[in-house]
Order: C-alpha cells, then sequence, then structure tokens
C-alpha cells in the first residue's frame, strides 16, 4: 500500500511539472509574438512615414493582416493616457521632437511615435495589485519628417482612447 501512495505523488509532481513547463512555454511563445508585432508596426509606420493614424489607412491594414497571419490575438481594452487604441492591435501615441535642428529637416515636423503591444496572456490579479500591466512590450520609431506641420494622431476613422 506504501508503494501506490508513492506512485501517485510521483504522477502528481510530474503532472505539477509538465503543467508548468507548458505555462512557461505558451507565455515565451505569446510574448514572442508581442515582440514580432510591435517590431512590424514600428517598421510598418517608419515605411509609410507616420501615415497610419487611423484605421482606414493602408499602413494600418497591412499591420492588420500581420497580425491574422502570426494569430496575434490581444485583448488591449484601454491605453495608457496620451496614447490612442488602434482597434484593439496596439496602442500608439506620437510626440513631436523638441530640440531637433531646423537645416536638418526640409519643410516637416520631426516626430517619434510609441508602439505598445501586448501577449495574449493576462494576469488579473496581478494586474490589480501592483496596477501595471506585465506582459506589454514597447519601442519607438526613429524620427519620422511629418509635411502635414503636426504629429498628432487623429481617433477619427477607428482609434479610441
Amino acid at each position: 500500500m506504501k508503494d501506490a501512495f508513492g506512485g501517485i505523488l510521483n504522477l502528481g509532481l510530474l503532472a505539477v511539472f509538465l503543467l508548468l513547463v507548458m505555462g512557461i512555454l505558451g507565455l515565451i511563445v505569446n510574448y514572442t509574438k508581442a515582440f514580432r508585432m510591435k517590431n512590424f508596426t514600428i517598421d510598418t509606420i517608419e515605411r509609410y512615414e507616420g501615415a497610419c493614424k487611423t484605421s482606414s489607412t493602408s499602413c494600418f491594414k497591412q499591420i492588420e493582416s500581420k497580425a491574422q497571419s502570426i494569430a496575434y490575438s490581444p485583448t488591449i481594452d484601454s491605453c495608457p493616457s496620451g496614447y490612442i487604441n488602434m482597434e484593439g492591435y496596439f496602442c500608439m501615441k506620437a510626440e513631436q521632437v523638441d530640440g531637433y535642428d531646423p537645416d536638418a529637416f526640409n519643410t516637416g515636423v520631426p516626430c517619434v511615435y510609441t508602439v505598445i503591444t501586448q501577449s495574449d496572456v493576462s494576469l488579473p490579479i496581478i494586474e490589480t495589485v501592483l496596477s501595471f500591466r506585465i506582459f506589454q512590450v514597447s519601442g519607438n520609431t526613429e524620427i519620422i519628417e511629418i509635411p502635414e506641420g503636426s504629429c498628432e494622431l487623429h481617433v477619427s476613422g477607428g482609434g479610441t482612447s
């Protein structure tokens, strides 16, 4: 009888260990998707020179297509203050670069876009207690010259704050 309990205990420990390893691997895969999505979003914004301010632009449609192709399906309900939620895929903020050399730019305004993506994994208890989201990934674009004269993001056409 003693051997039977020892075998059950070993099986239980093995099952817990396997669940932990699979959970960690799942977290790594989802976090990697968030990094890939952030990098692709930043590259696309730079390629389109910041013309990704609404969900109706070809820039946003390309980002949306990439998200679907890598099965990136985040649950971004709200963004930090100053950011615009771009259809739940990512949060974006545009800022004018201060202290730039006006001779370095033709006629536009130098802007930097900050993008936040999020992993699909969410731990609500930890996020509530610590009041921050653990699995968010952020990054900045290079300086982009905006010819319209304003770095502002417009909510019309798809983004919500």
